[in-house]
């Protein structure tokens, strides 16, 4: 009876590991986490664009959109250090770029002990497409990290867990 219990644990972490499949992206002075179905991507749509990780291309099937994480580093004036000061800028940069523009959420929080902003926002993109996009902010060294994980609007809550998953694992390499 014993063996049949352990074995049934073992059965048990075996699939719960097989289920947290993860690869590790290092660059530079920093590194990150995602699933290993989850595929890089060398298009970048802005030269301030570190990376991009594509969800599966099944993710498009029912909305046209391939929900992705990007990462932005965007290089800072002397007096630019203060996150929520950065956060405001790009709040007006886009409501006056995005129709339609929703601020959902927008609070402080913390990535490796650095102050940062989670920021989520949703606008429309013109025929019927509207994205939900969670950002997370934050500023070390003169730079703005950007952390960017884009949504349909309707696939927002399928990816947030992951998302965040993959927002947490971000750290730099000292």
């Amino acid at each position: 009876m014993k063996f049949k219990i352990s074995l049934l644990t073992i059965l048990f972490t075996f699939s719960c590991f097989a289920q947290d499949n993860w690869q590790t992206y290092k660059k530079d002075n920093y590194s990150i986490d995602h699933p290993s179905d989850w595929t890089y991507s060398s298009q970048k749509p802005q030269p301030t664009i570190q990376f991009v990780f594509m969800a599966k291309p099944e993710s498009a099937r029912e909305d046209q959109f391939q929900e992705n994480i990007n990462l932005n580093i965007e290089l800072l004036k002397q007096d630019d250090n203060n996150v929520d000061a950065y956060v405001d800028a790009s709040i007006s940069q886009i409501k006056s770029q995005v129709k339609g523009v929703n601020i959902i959420e927008n609070q402080l929080t913390k990535i490796n002990d650095l102050d940062a902003k989670s920021f989520v926002w949703s606008g429309d993109f013109g025929n019927g497409m509207i994205l939900t996009f969670k950002q997370l902010i934050f500023i070390k060294d003169k730079t703005a990290y950007i952390l960017t994980l884009t949504c349909s609007e309707t696939e927002y809550k399928d990816y947030i867990e992951v998302g965040d998953k993959i927002f947490n694992s971000f750290k730099f390499n000292n």
